[in-house]
């Protein structure tokens, strides 16, 4: 790294026909962070729906990183690709400047500063409410007929505004949600940043749309886009989207269950990382207050896929099933040290099954080793078998990590 080292403060002289000395400059790694509102939720709470994380006033009265930095992206829409980002200077984080920060990133951002002794650099750059495709690139959704209409409105007033400058606040394209502008206003002036990571949380936008089959070709394209945009695999870090919602009596169908489908398989891409925090949510509020775990699981997911550390980095995730009678043996990666069960009596929660009918039911389950066996003595011929697919699940499988199991299907059923 020539004559800096991973560390610092340094000072840096910069000459040619002027001498510019930079004074405060720090070695390390950068993360971008981005997303909607789980993801801009703030470590403090500052009214309507940013009500701060638990113990918010212990974390931010602690918040003493002289080598974490914060960079807090403005919220812009932009027609065509800006050539400079809107946004605060870089801070170190002190009690007077996390409480308005991302707290997943804030809280990432120390942990791995924690755990590796390196200065951290985070960029936050999120709007809640949004949509993923507004993060995307026109290129990156050229695979997407079905937003070529919207993108064409962004490009007309695009035209128009460059006829008339002074019409640019005036256009009709404010809406944060509309394809592109976002990446346009917010992403692509960060684009000179040698960035280490992405953390993303997002998805209930496209959740409550009903676009979780779309999701499955939209959220790897927008990995995609990203990566092409940088010239480099960057690693993609993304939360799988907590609890939220009440639950029908009897096993349905939820199009957020088919959103967490979506982005499990988004791991499929290489240098991907998902923590999930379906154990974490709630019911009755979509901005659940525990970003602690949250942040903890990128750690791990960091930790394994991008530091290389031999960490147990995920819970329990579905690998095969063998029917066995009436019962259906369930057998899981990523176990860690065993799976475990969070009920004093050793019964597992949140299982469905169902026969050649496609009807399901809810089980019963037990734990056998590290296996799962699945049953309900009405249905005497299963075939598939659900876990935790419901809006607000209560499953209760874990590793002993205490790293919950990822929620999962067995049919194939498209929804």
């Amino acid at each position: 790294m020539g004559p800096f080292a991973a560390g610092g403060p340094y000072d840096m002289t910069v000459s040619g026909k002027n001498t510019v000395v930079l004074h405060d400059v720090l070695v390390g790694d950068v993360w971008l962070a981005s997303g909607q509102s789980n993801m801009e939720f703030p470590l403090q709470g500052s009214g309507e729906w940013k009500t701060g994380v638990f113990n918010a006033e212990t974390a931010v009265s602690r918040a003493n990183y002289p080598r974490v930095r914060l960079f807090k992206v403005h919220q812009k829409v932009a027609l065509r690709p800006a050539t400079d980002v809107d946004a605060d200077a870089w801070v170190a984080a002190t009690p007077q400047t996390v409480g308005n920060f991302s707290a997943v990133a804030y809280l990432f951002g120390r942990e791995l500063h924690e755990r590796y002794g390196i200065p951290v650099g985070l960029i936050e750059a999120d709007w809640g409410g949004t949509v993923a495709e507004a993060w995307v690139s026109e290129a990156g959704l050229k695979a997407f007929p079905e937003f070529r209409e919207a993108i064409d409105t962004v490009i007309r007033a695009n035209e128009k505004t460059s006829a008339d400058p002074a019409s640019e606040d005036r256009a009709q394209v404010n809406n944060p949600s509309r394809p592109t502008v976002l990446f346009n206003g917010m992403i692509d002036p960060l684009l000179h940043f040698r960035i280490k990571g992405v953390i993303w949380y997002q998805g209930e936008a496209n959740a409550i749309d009903n676009r979780s089959a779309q999701y499955r070709r939209l959220f790897p394209a927008l990995i995609e886009d990203w990566r092409s945009h940088w010239g480099y695999a960057v690693p993609f870090l993304f939360v799988q989207l907590a609890g939220y919602g009440h639950n029908e009596v009897e096993p349905a169908e939820y199009s957020w269950a088919d959103l967490r489908e979506a982005q499990s398989m988004t791991l499929s891409l290489p240098a991907t990382g998902m923590a999930t925090a379906i154990d974490i949510g709630d019911e009755n509020d979509i901005h659940p207050k525990d970003k602690q775990d949250v942040a903890h699981r990128l750690v791990l997911a960091a930790a394994h896929g991008v530091y290389g550390d031999n960490v147990v980095y995920s819970g329990p995730t579905y690998q095969s099933m063998q029917i066995e009678g009436n019962r259906i043996r369930i057998k899981f990666a990523n176990t860690g040290s065993g799976l475990a069960i969070e009920d004093k009596y050793g019964y597992g929660r949140g299982f469905e099954i169902a026969a050649g009918d496609a009807r399901f039911h809810w089980a019963r389950a037990q734990k056998e080793g590290n296996d799962i066996l699945v049953f309900n003595d009405a249905v005497h011929q299963p075939v598939a078998v659900r876990y935790d697919w419901s809006n607000t699940p209560d499953g209760n499988v874990y590793n002993k990590e205490g790293l919950p199991a990822l929620p999962f299907r067995t049919d194939t059923a498209k929804h």
